[in-house]
């Protein structure tokens, strides 16, 4: 009777270590998911029906329509995201627009390393205790996101610039029109099979890229506007001018 009563009480004991280990891990995988989801951005609604094999056929045309429903409500939810930070900053969706024509291949570069760089510090988080991890991975994916988002809407507006301008348009010179005809677009071609990710997942490394550029662009105007004003208040003095030479 006895041993009956250790044998339960170690059985009991290692399903209990094992079950927090197993909920350990299953926070680590939805975080891992979590992030792999936003770094795809938009994922196909093919690969999120998941396995079908087991399913009837009426089963298999829910999930399906239940995978388009979700990518069309983020798409628009996206779109309008945008359009409303076109509304607030114009200036800085154009200066951004400006700087992709400038240099696409450096800010795709940026958009890469930065996307290295979240995947070093989402595993990072990952080993560390989940109310930590989920204290740290909230700010990162929330910039993340803000990066994102911004650097989206500038390369959508580059798109909708050229259409307004090849379709000569009424509406060229507007940053709301040109920022929902290039998102509409680029946003279309996520319904193309494998083609339309490949697309997005460009179009986001870039947008990432473009979205950290314009981040750092902005940092260095500010600072050279502070200078400026302080030099206007405290003008140097005319020792501190240096002397021109015939």
């Amino acid at each position: 009777m006895a041993e009956n009563i250790r044998e339960s009480v170690a059985t009991m004991s290692n399903g209990s270590a094992a079950g927090g280990s197993a909920s350990g891990l299953h926070g680590r995988t939805w975080f891992r998911r979590g992030t792999a989801l936003a770094i795809l951005l938009l994922p196909g609604a093919a690969l999120w029906a998941g396995p079908m094999k087991r399913q009837t056929p009426g089963q298999q045309l829910a999930g399906v329509a239940m995978g388009l429903a979700l990518v069309i409500c983020v798409e628009l939810g996206l779109l309008a995201t945008c359009l409303l930070y076109a509304v607030l900053e114009p200036e800085r969706v154009r200066a951004g627009s400006a700087l992709q024509a400038r240099s696409a291949f450096r800010s795709f570069g940026v958009g890469v390393l930065m996307v290295v760089i979240l995947l070093l510090a989402c595993g990072l988080i990952s080993q560390m205790p989940d109310a930590i991890s989920g204290l740290l991975a909230i700010p990162l994916l929330a910039a993340y996101t803000y990066v994102l988002i911004m650097g989206f809407t500038m390369v959508a507006h580059g798109v909708g610039d050229r259409i307004q301008s090849n379709t000569s348009s009424t509406t060229m010179g507007s940053s709301f029109f040109a920022v929902l005809y290039g998102g509409s677009i680029l946003l279309l071609t996520n319904f193309v099979p494998f083609v339309g990710q490949l697309v997005l997942l460009i179009v986001a490394l870039l947008a990432i890229g473009l979205g950290t550029r314009s981040v750092s662009q902005r940092r260095r105007e500010k600072k050279a506007a502070r200078q400026a004003a302080r030099e206007a208040v405290n003008p140097p003095a005319e020792d501190d001018i240096p002397e021109t030479t015939s």
